[in-house]
């Protein structure tokens, strides 16, 4: 046994399972038999009768409480983020999905015209009454209305994060 499977054994509450092999580990580290010692002596603590309290213990320390003038709270720095703005942006899911589809693009950038083409003829393919156009009308339409529905679709998952987040702190 290790250091650390002793100390996880430890942390897991010293269960029967495993405790032969940890204790004679301990019996071998000085560290281990002191992190031992200590959980026992803990152990021990917790399992005896807690000391009996003073008669008006508990009004003496609420008239000390109420004695003690108010302070004003210390002057606390703004939170600073731990990760500077440009890495926070490469964890953002939104901002990974934005990279990734952004490189299956330029890995298929000749299909995309041929995407263009079908997106041209989607309109009379709907049956929607619209003006014959050209191809490449249909397209710039198509690309130009691209962008607002990508921001759409970032304000909805922010939203939606948002009121997730609300939910669970709930």
């Amino acid at each position: 046994m290790s250091c650390v499977v002793f100390l996880r054994w430890l942390d897991a509450g010293m269960p029967q399972e495993g405790a032969a092999e940890a204790v004679a580990h301990a019996e071998r580290c000085a560290r281990c038999a002191e992190a031992l010692r200590a959980a026992r002596a803990v152990e021990a603590l917790l399992a005896s009768d807690p000391p009996a309290v003073p008669e008006g213990f508990a009004g003496r320390v609420m008239d000390r409480i109420a004695a003690e003038p108010a302070r004003a709270p210390a002057w606390v720095p703004a939170a600073t983020p731990v990760l500077p703005w440009w890495a926070r942006i490469a964890a953002d899911p939104a901002s990974v999905l934005a990279f990734v589809l952004l490189g299956l693009v330029l890995l298929r950038i000749d299909r995309l015209a041929a995407y263009a083409g079908s997106l041209a003829q989607m309109p009379q393919g709907l049956g929607l009454p619209l003006p014959a156009a050209s191809a490449p009308l249909w397209t710039a339409l198509w690309l130009i209305a691209l962008p607002p529905l990508l921001l759409g679709g970032l304000a909805l998952y922010r939203g939606s994060e948002r009121l997730l987040t609300r939910w669970a702190g709930a």
